[in-house]
């Protein structure tokens, strides 16, 4: 039996066509991902706030919901609210800023040693610059 060539290549080429639609979907998604992501970036002054508000909103409507529905008006209820988020926040941070100011207070020192560390390349980089000029003339000189 003899084999059609032309076929073949037909069927070759169908495959093709695909895999090309198929990577030019992928890129195009790609693309659209890309550009959604920048336009949140410059969107971020106005977009980080609402974001942040709705996710406090879902953090605390139960605090809220259990307070109204302890007969509190809802002014009160939601000042018990912001209150219980003030708490919160500040019982999570006090222990941060204890470490944080024995942290500062090892900086110098912290910083000192890595200016030592850091001296020990401090030769190496210089023969690299010696060399590089070196050969910027040398070029510059050749070429001339």
């Amino acid at each position: 039996m003899r084999h059609d060539g032309r076929a073949a290549f037909t069927a070759l080429q169908d495959v093709g066509q695909v895999v090309e639609s198929q990577a030019a979907f992928v890129l195009l998604r790609a693309m659209a991902l890309l550009a959604g992501l920048w336009a949140l970036y410059v969107a971020q002054p106005v977009v980080l706030p609402v974001v942040i508000a709705f996710v406090l909103r879902l953090l605390l409507q139960p605090v809220f919901r259990q307070l109204t529905r302890a007969h509190l008006p809802t002014a009160v209820a939601a000042l018990l609210t912001v209150i219980f988020l003030v708490a919160v926040v500040l019982l999570v941070c006090a222990p941060l800023t204890g470490s944080a100011g024995a942290w500062l207070e090892q900086l110098p020192e912290a910083m000192t040693r890595l200016a030592d560390r850091l001296s020990l390349l401090r030769e190496p980089i210089e023969l690299v610059q010696r060399l590089l000029r070196h050969a910027e003339r040398a070029a510059n000189g050749s070429g001339t």
